[in-house]
């Protein structure tokens, strides 16, 4: 018998499974499992197997529901603060299925951005800083998040010209706080407020 073969039969003996023995020899299952094959595990490794088995499946199946278990809060209502928090995810922010993030330079925004979060989800973002370009991101990695506030951007976008006036303004405050620039002109005493988003609508 071989030393390679001598080292996949001791590692069975020890109940170790055909990936534990692949990923300590660092050999293929084809190259192990002949060696292994008639040496079964204990009832209590089976029963660990299974077990791990179970728990990766339940976590597909959240996942694929969209749901997470990190719960958050739902926005009951559009109030001032909620307007604002989702409208600096939708202008310099990003919501995707999997995640929320926000984008910007400016670290009095991002902590804005957090505070706000908060609110809804009590749990620490992700955070990123790229030294080359000074943008800073803190990102939220919820699936169930990610797609309840992708519902409730376009909920915003529809409804943003019945809101009350106090949250349109934080709406009108959030995109020209993300997206826009001031220019005072002394010379011909003009102020030009203005603000780009690609998204026309």
């Amino acid at each position: 018998m071989s030393e390679f073969a001598r080292q996949c039969v001791a590692l069975r003996k020890k109940d170790y499974s055909l990936p534990d023995i692949v990923r300590i020899t660092g050999k293929s299952k084809s190259s192990v499992y002949p060696y292994i094959k008639d040496i079964p595990l204990s009832k209590k490794k089976l029963a660990d197997i299974r077990e791990t088995n179970r728990l990766h499946l339940l976590k597909v199946a959240a996942f694929r529901k969209g749901k997470s278990d990190r719960d958050f809060k739902k926005i009951s209502a559009w109030t001032k603060e909620t307007v604002l928090l989702v409208s600096h995810l939708m202008f310099d922010g990003e919501i995707r299925r999997t995640t929320c993030s926000y984008n910007n330079r400016n670290k009095v925004l991002i902590q804005r951005v957090e505070r706000l979060m908060k609110q809804v989800y009590a749990f620490t973002p992700k955070y990123y800083h790229n030294r080359t370009t000074g943008v800073s991101r803190i990102s939220y990695h919820n699936v169930a998040l990610g797609a309840y506030m992708q519902e409730k951007s376009k909920q915003l976008l529809a409804n943003a010209p019945t809101l009350a006036k106090e949250s349109k303004r934080e709406m009108l405050r959030a995109f020209f706080d993300d997206e826009g620039c001031m220019d005072f002109r002394v010379t011909r005493n003009i102020r030009q407020i203005r603000g780009y988003q690609k998204n026309v609508n």
